[in-house]
């Protein structure tokens, strides 16, 4: 059955006279709903395929004011660190009849308002956002909206204020730093440099601080040289720090990285100079994305469940939308440590 070539739009009426029946029954037939007979339902289907029908959203939206979709916005649609959740997501909304809307805002705060600010000419019925650094500024234009929103920092530090206006997941990513850093004072390191995010953000504030914990609980002092901390993009100053390092005559023995993709700029470096991993210098990061599994050294880092915050909000969204009146919800998971190649015991040498 070929589809036919239709350059005028196809509504619910075409679809019901071709078959020789009632608007209504196909609206039924393509809503799943009331008491439609199986074939009749895939006769409705393979007639809508070929005649070019698709839903009309903003009709669909005056009927029953459900769109059937939601939107994701996140920093970096590139980075691979989001695929786990997006697919998380993805596969939730699908289970519930819903589209998926993915934005990218590239880590800008006025993109992030904008998308709050369109939600609604944007025809979704959720929001879902990740963000580096959530301010007064979001809540303010959350507060303009009449939807689940649910946000998410990949940290524990969840935005002061917004009380009953969105749910909030996120990571212990202070923790996570946290036992990277012991892990690698465990292996007899003390010369640890950290690379990490713009420590005016939550985020990057956060990581450092973990950082600094295990570094004081051992009694350990954070070299200022060995710190470096930017809002350029991760791969950008895992690169750049890890040639500055290079050139040092006391370069630090390990680095903790507060993100794989840092990780990945630490690696081209390291290569271009000559320097080994974990042989020279051992390695941290933080996400355990794909990548780190498959680069030689193998990566130790810190899983942070970006999958399982896909899952998890996902489907809180669509309590959320089924009726689901409970308090704000504000859910940390922890971080756990995979221990790879990157990492050495020093003391053993």
């Amino acid at each position: 059955m070929k589809r036919q070539k239709n350059n005028n739009t196809t509504t619910i009426y075409d679809v019901a006279k071709y078959l020789n029946l009632s608007a209504s029954t196909v609206s039924r037939a393509l809503n799943n709903k009331g008491d439609i007979k199986r074939d009749t339902i895939e006769k409705v289907k393979n007639a809508a395929e070929l005649l070019n029908y698709s839903p009309n959203i903003g009709a669909q939206y005056l009927k029953t004011l459900k769109t059937k979709q939601i939107m994701l916005s996140v920093t970096y649609l590139a980075d691979e660190f989001y695929s786990d959740m997006v697919s998380a997501i993805q596969s939730v909304a699908k289970k519930n009849g819903y589209s998926l809307i993915i934005e990218s805002t590239e880590d800008d705060i006025e993109e992030e308002l904008k998308v709050i600010r369109n939600a609604k000419r944007n025809f979704i019925d959720g929001l879902i956002m990740v963000s580096l650094n959530f301010s007064e500024e979001h809540i303010k234009e959350i507060e303009r909206l009449n939807m689940p929103i649910i946000l998410s920092s990949m940290c524990k530090n969840r935005i002061k204020g917004g009380e009953g206006l969105f749910d909030y997941f996120g990571v212990d990513t202070n923790e996570g730093i946290y036992i990277a850093t012991k892990h690698l004072i465990e292996q007899g390191h003390e010369k640890i440099g950290f690379i990490g995010h713009d420590l005016n953000t939550h985020t990057g504030c956060e990581r450092f601080k973990g950082f600094c914990s295990a570094m004081n609980e051992f009694g350990l002092s954070v070299d200022e040289k060995y710190v470096m901390t930017t809002g350029k993009y991760c791969t950008t100053i895992g690169y750049e720090t890890g040639l500055e390092f290079a050139k040092m005559k006391t370069p630090p023995t390990a680095i903790c990285a507060s993100a794989d993709l840092i990780v990945l700029g630490l690696y081209q470096a390291f290569d271009e100079k000559n320097i080994r991993i974990p042989e020279d210098i051992s390695i941290t990061g933080m996400d355990n994305i794909r990548t780190t599994s498959i680069l030689k050294p193998k990566v130790t880092t810190v899983a942070l469940s970006q999958g399982e915050i896909g899952t998890n909000a996902a489907n809180l969204i669509f309590r959320r939308l089924a009726g689901f009146k409970e308090p704000s919800q504000n859910i940390i998971l922890k971080p756990r440590l995979i221990v790879r190649e990157s990492s050495i015991n020093i003391s053993k040498n």
